[in-house]
């Protein structure tokens, strides 16, 4: 569980990076990519939050066990996620980077992580 936490913990801090650098990269940029980089880092951050619920609410559960309610949330995270990591591809700088990978990261948690949880 600890290192399911440490790798949402960095996909976290991967956002707040890009989120940091997205004012003044942004503006160098079309206003199609600024829209199309902004949907990113904003899906991106949406999947975050819901990686995080769902963290919490798997350990106050105890497990995904018998919970099959939770199937559909994370088929929408996932989706979210790689929606997010293609968007994001938009962005530019440490923007692109930061934020493309936090959405392949979160993408994978919510790949690998719930089958092992």
């Amino acid at each position: 569980m600890a290192f399911w936490l440490l790798i949402l913990s960095v996909a976290v801090v991967l956002l707040f990076v890009a989120w940091s650098r997205w004012p003044r990269e942004r503006r160098t940029l079309p206003s199609r990519r600024r829209i199309l980089g902004t949907a990113g880092l904003v899906g991106a951050t949406i999947a975050a939050l819901g990686c995080t619920a769902l963290l919490i609410y798997l350990v106050r559960v105890g497990g995904v066990s018998n919970d099959w309610s939770i199937v559909g949330w994370t088929a929408r995270l996932f989706w979210l996620c790689l929606a997010s990591f293609g968007l994001s591809w938009f962005c530019r700088g440490l923007s692109r980077v930061t934020g493309v990978a936090a959405g392949l990261m979160l993408a994978v948690w919510l790949g690998l992580g719930l089958t092992s949880l």
